[in-house]
């Protein structure tokens, strides 16, 4: 695993750079002289200073273009890329500030953790100009800020409602309001049709306020903010569902071009998130490779594109969103290897609802460390519930992509059937989740339990590519 064996003192380098600050040209320097040796001498040990200190320039360039931004009081404009509405913030980009001495704006590019009033709600796309102050980020009041101060929002701002000069509603891409409209037109109603309407094109406008409530204490919310971990969801259950389709001639091509085209689908129909974009680019490298029988080349082709999205923004390390989705999907492969096509057997499928359940408690188990070192709590009856509501969730994200691709009336019936029952399903678990004693577990794991947990996980990996290289070696007498 070639791009595994580089991506690992890239990411030191990156981790390194948090800690250590040294001159962008001196690093630069190093990497420079440390890549000529290697390809002289064709030494090991100078292509891995090499590729630490490529990590560190590309880490130390990025950050240095995200420093901390200080103004009193101004007026500025602020593009919201995410809300939080339940903890009263959001994340965005300030893009502009206006300059009284040369009364003029001055545009800017620059991260910020944005905290809002009760009475004011940023919703993610639109455009806010506001007379506020903008103040360095405190990181060292919890471990949640720490985290985005590393994945670059280093300034923050706190708004009202009466801060606000003028908004701009997001303007939708063509084809999410087309896949609106189309998702409108099954015809799902209440709460079942808000909540698949959230999953299925990441519209939680119609959201009642309960179902809301519901699914923040039942452990379930991450279901309904579109993210890496839904990309990872559908591209795994699309592999489940149609890996027959690698026994024909040909067969892992023709589905490797209908996967990566509903997966790209459903990303602009949802309006194309950075999230989710992220994660696509990541299942698309990965699934060219899937159909080589190999969990090896899963993960090296897993390393490839973390390599090729951490080189053009070293800060994605530090993202929740990267680190849930690459982890999610790089768990699901070492566990169920590539997901290759099985000669036709009885009680197929009990076995595919077996596989899907399957891989939502691996990609449970693998992702429940990081939740609880960001966030500071493991929702223990979302744990429980994950392998059983992720298939859920895959379902309406599969009838909406079936219905983006095949908008026939005939078949609109049992689609709106389909999607109807499983959000029901959904909304009752959640209901009767967050009712229940102990729903969650306050437990918040340091750094170093979080890589012991995982230097864990990796132990096991290397064990099963062991004993799975064994069972291959030739027999001899």
């Amino acid at each position: 695993m070639p791009m595994l064996k580089i991506l690992i003192p890239f990411i030191l380098g990156i981790l390194v750079a948090q800690h250590v600050t040294l001159p962008l040209l001196f690093l630069v320097g190093v990497f420079a002289l440390c890549t000529v040796a290697a390809l002289l001498l064709s030494s090991g040990g100078y292509l891995f200073v090499a590729l630490l200190s490529c990590g560190m320039s590309l880490a130390e360039f990025h950050w240095q273009r995200v420093s901390p931004c200080s103004l009193n009081k101004g007026i500025c404009e602020i593009k919201i890329e995410s809300s939080t509405p339940r903890y009263r913030t959001a994340t965005g980009i300030v893009t502009a500030l206006y300059d009284d001495s040369l009364q003029r704006w001055e545009e800017m590019h620059r991260p910020v953790l944005i905290r809002t009033d009760s009475l004011l709600e940023l919703h993610p796309g639109e455009r806010i100009v506001a007379l506020t102050s903008l103040t360095p980020l405190n990181a060292g009041k919890s471990d949640f800020l720490a985290h985005l101060y590393r994945a670059g929002y280093r300034t923050c701002v706190s708004l009202s409602d009466s801060d606000l000069l003028h908004r701009r509603a997001a303007s939708p891409h063509a084809l999410r309001t087309t896949a609106l409209r189309h998702f409108q037109h099954l015809g799902i109603e209440g709460w079942a049709g808000s909540v698949s309407k959230a999953l299925a094109v990441a519209d939680r406008v119609s959201l009642p306020p309960h179902i809301l409530h519901s699914y923040s204490y039942s452990g379930m919310s991450h279901l309904l903010a579109l993210s890496g971990l839904h990309i990872a969801i559908l591209f795994i259950i699309l592999n489940v569902v149609t890996r027959w389709l690698s026994l024909f001639l040909h067969g892992h091509l023709l589905r490797s071009a209908i996967l990566v085209a509903i997966l790209w689908l459903y990303v602009l129909a949802a309006g194309a998130p950075p999230s989710a974009v992220r994660a696509a680019v990541m299942c698309s490298f990965l699934q060219f490779t899937l159909h080589h029988a190999s969990s090896y080349d899963g993960v090296n082709t897993l390393a490839a594109a973390a390599l090729v999205l951490l080189t053009w923004n070293p800060l994605l390390l530090n993202d929740i969103g990267f680190q849930l989705s690459f982890t999610a999907v790089a768990g699901i492969i070492i566990r169920h290897g590539d997901l290759r096509p099985r000669p036709r057997q009885r009680f197929a499928l009990l076995r595919i609802v077996g596989d899907m359940l399957s891989v939502g408690f691996t990609a449970t188990i693998v992702t429940a460390p990081l939740v609880s070192h960001i966030f500071g709590y493991i929702p223990l009856w979302g744990v429980l519930l994950n392998p059983i509501v992720i298939p859920l969730t895959a379902v309406i994200l599969l009838v909406a992509s079936l219905w983006y691709l095949l908008p026939i009336p005939l078949i609109a019936p049992l689609l709106q059937g389909i999607a109807e029952g499983a959000a029901h399903l959904l909304n009752g678990l959640a209901d009767l989740t967050h009712r229940l004693p102990l729903s969650t577990l306050e437990l918040r794991l340091s750094g170093a339990e979080v890589a012991g947990i995982y230097s864990f996980f990796v132990l096991i990996a290397l064990c099963k590519w062991y004993f799975d290289g064994k069972k291959e070696l030739p027999l001899s007498l």
